[in-house]
């Protein structure tokens, strides 16, 4: 300060110094004039009072007293800056000694008593903190409820514990220099309410604290808050009932939020939403004696175009405004990404994930895919229930009893089969065989190979390959192979188009087996069909060429002959095309028919009991015959020798 500041102060501090001598003045002064602009702060002016209740040193009541002092000089008293200096330290000072503690709850506690304010509690964040609500102990969803919120509060609130504590920081040290001024009862400007706000870092609320009027101060006033949020800048979210309840109320003491910010809501990411349940789901089949259950759908069949997943567009974020009417953001919301699954595609809108083959779609390590080849590592049981599956399927166990596999490619079973129903487009094998007990089915539009086959119906559209053939009935459109392992084939109805080829064929027993060849009831069936299939396209053709002549015999059409005969005309060479391609598939079975007695069966035994058909012959087995190629000759069954 300069010297014209350190006058002015000295001189104010005059009447404190009267009845001084005159070198412990100049001391002072001087003292003073060290200390600097600290002669001007609250904290000096508490040390100068303190300094004017402290007893004299020994030489100043030896001089009081006429007697002879000590020769040591006494030790020079400390200046303001080395006393306010123990501060940093945490140290007490005599003159200190009112300013320390909690200064809030000792301002609290004098304000009760001197105004007598009844029903008051100090809990200064009584009014941002919710009380406890008395749970329910019968309610189950409030105790869950209660037990979520326990969890969240044990959160970790670093960043607001920190600026609580700050701010409690400062009310403390706004209480100590409130209790000062009290304590040296200073002006009145002094003695009016004391208001101190705390504007949030996010900028988006802003706190109030009141200290009470000292005696004869003014209370605090709407105007003079106003005034103070007008000098902040604060002009959004102010709480106009909160204000007038806190200055109708006279809520000192405690912490209000009197102004807050509209948050912004933070945008939601985009997601993609699964089009196939890949849930389990159970369906009863009826029986007659129980309740059955088999389809446990497990696996997701997929054909081209199904869709696999939706993109949920995000949804965009929305701005918010601080209680200085300032912007501010949230959350930006992602946009959606599609996966990169293999064998999908992203249709033409960009809206959905879609198969891009026909196949099944699975879950593996931690991705989806879609696959043409279904491999079940395990059985096929109940758990699983029964399979359609758009492609092949690869079974490593067994397949249980009563379940049912559809593929539209090839099914293999490494396992057992156990009176189960298997339907392929393709290939059917089995790597150790089945035992239908009389419901078992294998049907295949290819081949189908089996270690044995036991009471079982088995229809394939091409070549049969087993080790034996054991009470079952064989429709076979190729040739049957019964020529490795045992090589057997023993009782049962085995219908064949070309060839078989066996080691045995019936038993000592006399069992009986039949055999026809060149035919299956497939074929004769197919053919009737097709018969019929003909002559009802037939008949329809002959109906179209007579209405088509007699409108064309007409002078004039009206609009609705004009409109029958546009149709005719376009349905004509349909029924014609269709005609050609059915007549075509029949030629195609009668020539097989045709072909019937080309057949032959060779075989090392043959035992009595078998029936041989081919073409329009047959003959039943009456003895044993060894080496044996037997064929149609001149409209008989021939067995001879190989």
């Amino acid at each position: 300060m300069d010297l014209e500041q350190e006058t002015q102060v000295l001189d104010a501090l005059e009447p404190e110094l009267e009845g001084q001598e005159e070198p412990e003045k100049e001391n002072r002064k001087q003292a003073s004039a060290n200390d600097g602009d600290k002669t001007q702060t609250l904290l000096y002016r508490l040390w100068l009072k303190s300094q004017k209740r402290k007893p004299k040193n020994g030489r100043d009541r030896a001089k009081d007293s006429g007697e002879e002092g000590p020769d040591e000089e006494d030790t020079p008293e400390p200046t303001f800056a080395q006393q306010a200096s123990v501060i940093s330290d945490a140290k007490q000072t005599a003159w200190l000694e009112n300013s320390t503690g909690d200064a809030i709850l000792d301002l609290w506690q004098q304000w009760v008593l001197a105004y007598k304010v009844k029903g008051q509690k100090y809990d200064p964040f009584s009014e941002i903190e919710p009380q406890e609500q008395p749970q329910d102990p019968e309610a189950p969803e409030a105790s869950e409820s209660s037990e979520e919120a326990e969890k969240a509060e044990e959160l970790p609130k670093k960043e607001g514990e920190d600026e609580r504590d700050q701010m409690m920081a400062e009310l403390q040290q706004a209480a100590q220099v409130r209790r000062a001024h009290k304590q040296l009862d200073e002006g009145e400007s002094n003695k009016n309410a004391l208001l101190y706000f705390w504007l949030s870092k996010d900028v988006m609320t802003v706190w109030m604290f009141a200290f009470p009027p000292l005696s004869g101060g003014m209370e605090m006033t709407v105007d003079a808050i106003d005034a103070r949020l007008e000098g902040m800048g604060i002009n959004f979210g102010i709480n106009r009932d909160l204000i007038l309840q806190a200055v109708s109320k006279r809520m000192y003491f405690k912490l209000l939020p009197i102004a807050k910010g509209q948050p912004p809501v933070d945008g939601i990411d985009g997601r993609l939403e699964n089009c196939r349940e890949m849930t389990v789901k159970l369906e009863e089949e009826a029986d007659e004696e129980q309740n059955v259950y088999h389809s446990i759908n497990q696996i997701t069949r997929v054909v081209k175009g199904t869709p696999l997943f939706r993109a949920i567009p995000p949804v965009e974020m929305q701005m918010g405004i601080n209680v200085q009417g300032g912007p501010v953001r949230g959350k930006t919301a992602k946009p959606v990404m599609m996966p990169k699954i293999p064998n999908t595609q992203v249709s033409p809108d960009g809206s959905m994930l879609v198969s891009a083959i026909d196949g099944y779609l699975t879950f593996e390590n931690n991705h989806f895919l879609v696959k043409t080849l279904l491999v079940i590592n395990g059985d096929v049981d109940y758990s699983m229930g029964n399979l359609e599956h758009s492609g092949d399927i690869l079974i490593y166990g067994d397949i249980c009893e009563g379940l049912v596999i559809r593929s539209t490619g090839s099914v293999e079973v490494r396992g057992m089969v156990e009176s189960a129903q298997i339907y392929a487009k393709k290939n059917i094998t089995l790597g150790k065989g089945i035992n239908g007990n009389l419901t078992g089915r294998l049907e295949a539009q290819g081949e189908i190979r089996s270690n044995f086959i036991e009471n079982c119906e088995v229809v394939a559209a091409g070549d049969i390959y087993a080790n034996s053939i054991l009470w079952s009935n064989i429709s076979c459109g190729g040739s049957l192979h019964v020529t490795t392992g045992r090589g057997t084939i023993i009782g049962g109805q085995l219908a064949v188009i070309r060839n078989v080829d066996a080691k045995l064929i019936g038993n000592g027993s006399n069992r009986y087996t039949k055999f026809v060849i060149g035919s299956t009831p497939q074929i004769v069936e197919k053919q009737r069909d097709l018969e019929q299939q003909v002559a009802d396209i037939q008949k329809r053709l002959r109906e179209v060429l007579k209405d088509l002549e007699f409108l064309k015999r007409q002078k004039s059409l009206d609009e609705d002959h004009t409109r029958i005969m546009g149709k005719l005309r376009l349905e004509k060479p349909l029924l014609q095309m269709k005609e050609r391609q059915k007549l075509s598939e029949l030629g195609e079975v009668c020539e097989i028919i045709h072909n019937s007695n080309k057949g032959r069966i060779r075989c090392d035994v043959l035992h009595s009991g078998t029936s041989i058909s081919i073409g329009s012959a047959s003959i039943v087995v009456t003895s044993t015959y060894y080496k044996c190629n037997i064929y149609y000759w001149e409209d008989e069954v021939v067995i001879g020798t190989c």
